[in-house]
């Protein structure tokens, strides 16, 4: 590929799996020798507290962000060692812009997802 990407924004949609394996590989396969700037983001889904059987819905959020987390941190990583500048972002449902709202604001020139 040229370098049409080398100046470009790029932000990749990290899920857990195949998908975000396939959402990785792709920008790479875009990008080639490029030097974009690229953004790995996840989203945690958040459970609602009230009323329930079961653990604390607090708990279970954080279990959830933690485990969000340290994946988004290995997709970023794999980023970094193909050579990749690399920024993570962990959007928190409920507290944080939905993906849409933020990706808009934020003016990326691809989205991986």
């Amino acid at each position: 590929m040229s370098t049409a990407l080398a100046s470009k924004r790029i932000l990749v949609l990290f899920e857990p799996g195949r998908a975000g394996t396939a959402a990785i590989d792709l920008e790479h396969q875009l990008a080639g020798s490029d030097q974009p700037t690229v953004t790995v983001v996840s989203v945690v889904p958040q459970a609602t507290t009230g009323s329930r059987c079961g653990g604390s819905a607090l708990e279970y959020n954080g279990l959830l962000r933690d485990a969000v987390a340290r994946e988004l941190e290995q997709a970023r990583e794999r980023l970094d060692q193909m050579g990749r500048a690399t920024v993570s972002e962990l959007l928190v449902e409920g507290t944080d812009p939905p993906l849409e709202a933020w990706s808009a604001a934020a003016g990326f020139d691809l989205i991986l997802l």
